[in-house]
């Protein structure tokens, strides 16, 4: 595997805090600086790969990813750990821990979720319809509920309950092109929807729309293709903007909002080897998944 460290993992975390992050379109995931807005460690996706999930496991320092394909971890020192492989045009979209285990998100005809021990073994596949023919055109991130069930938001603009035996015991009807889905205390989902240019927080009890935020509640920024979303206890948001479906390409890709809209922090395209970012995943802070 072509890969690159630029840090060793002694060192990795000597600085503030720090963003794992991958994209469509760019061929890598990274670590980021949040001071100098540079990565402090890369690894190279498979040929073709796409990223749109990214996990990091603290206490093994090892990094989880799905590259379209299939999904791997790597350590710090780019080891190859596992390589969990479908053949097209299925594409694995989605990974995340839950407790101890990894659940993947496979796209395809039918859809899968498919639950493997830390090591990449395979020890359960729950199949679904996703209702959509073109595997691409399904899903990204999926998560897991405190319940313990299955929720995957779908590029239609739905979200699927399902329990662990595979049944889909709630469609949510949301609009938008949902990319993922966070679970807030309070039980709400923040759910961001893509080429609608917005994100909303919505109440799964009332099945209603709460709130609903776009361009005109950020100060000076354009949202693109609104991609995973990320919700400090403090009220802060970390938006990943990606920019691919046509976006004004001088707006940030990765931002930090406050609860008005203001921006305090973000990374947009420069000559520090960044490509487009459609998943993170903050290495300190609390924050809702």
């Amino acid at each position: 595997m072509v890969s690159l460290a630029l840090l060793s993992s002694v060192n990795l975390f000597a600085k503030g805090e720090q963003y794992l992050v991958a994209g469509s379109g760019w061929d890598k995931v990274a670590i980021i600086d949040r001071d100098t807005k540079a990565p402090v460690w890369m690894t190279v996706l498979p040929e073709g790969g796409e990223c749109n999930s990214v996990v990091y496991s603290k206490a093994r320092g090892t990094v989880a990813y799905s590259y379209s394909r299939g999904a791997r971890s790597v350590d710090m020192t780019n080891m190859l750990l596992w390589d969990y492989k479908v053949e097209a045009p299925r594409e694995v979209q989605s990974i995340v821990e839950h407790k101890g285990k990894y659940v993947l998100g496979v796209c395809g005809n039918p859809a899968a979720i498919v639950v493997l021990d830390r090591f990449g073994g395979e020890k359960k596949v729950i199949e679904f319809d996703a209702g959509e023919k073109n595997p691409h055109g399904q899903f990204r991130q999926i998560r897991v509920s405190p319940e313990g069930n299955y929720l995957v938001p779908l590029l239609s603009g739905k979200v699927l309950v399902i329990n662990p035996d595979g049944e889909v015991i709630k469609t949510h009807e949301v609009g938008g092109a949902l990319f993922s889905l966070t679970q807030l205390p309070d039980g709400n989902w923040l759910l961001p929807q893509g080429d609608a240019h917005s994100y909303v927080e919505y109440d799964p009890r009332s099945e209603q729309i709460v709130e609903r935020v776009t361009s005109d509640d950020i100060e000076n920024v354009k949202l693109g293709f609104v991609a995973q979303l990320i919700r400090y206890r403090d009220g802060r948001t970390l938006i990943c903007n990606w920019l691919r479906h046509g976006g004004d390409k001088r707006q940030p890709m990765l931002m930090e909002v406050d609860a008005d809209g203001k921006v305090l922090w973000s990374v947009g395209r420069s000559d520090k080897g960044i490509g487009d970012i459609s998943a993170v995943v903050p290495l300190g802070g609390k924050f809702a998944q």
